[in-house]
């Protein structure tokens, strides 16, 4: 198995095609439908979560206090992070050449 999830159904019908009908109440094939097995049984687990999915959007979720703070402090410190490494790896290799240049182990550049 390499991973990947097939997106039809062993009927043929197209499984994003049955989550969107679900999702956005649409008609599918529905004479096909009616008498599928698959389709059958894919609707009804795709309307069974669809139904979580529901009651998950419905909750109220709240931001732990001062959650915006903490957020801008670690971009800030990556922000940082970054001019720091930037500044480094433009000036580390130069000091070296410099350093070598000086002893006398290479010619200056």
């Amino acid at each position: 198995m390499n991973g990947t999830v097939s997106r039809r159904l062993t009927c043929g019908t197209d499984l994003v095609g049955l989550m969107a009908q679900v999702a956005d109440s649409d008609s599918g094939d529905l004479a096909h439908q009616a008498g599928c097995r698959f389709c059958q049984a894919a609707l009804l687990e795709l309307r069974r979560l669809w139904m979580l999915v529901g009651e998950l959007a419905a909750e109220r979720v709240t931001a732990p206090d001062k959650i915006d703070k903490v957020a801008m402090q670690r971009i800030r410190r990556a922000l940082f992070a970054a001019k720091v490494a930037e500044f480094f790896s433009g000036l580390l290799p130069r000091l070296g050449w410099a350093l070598l240049a000086y002893s006398g182990l290479t010619r200056s550049r």
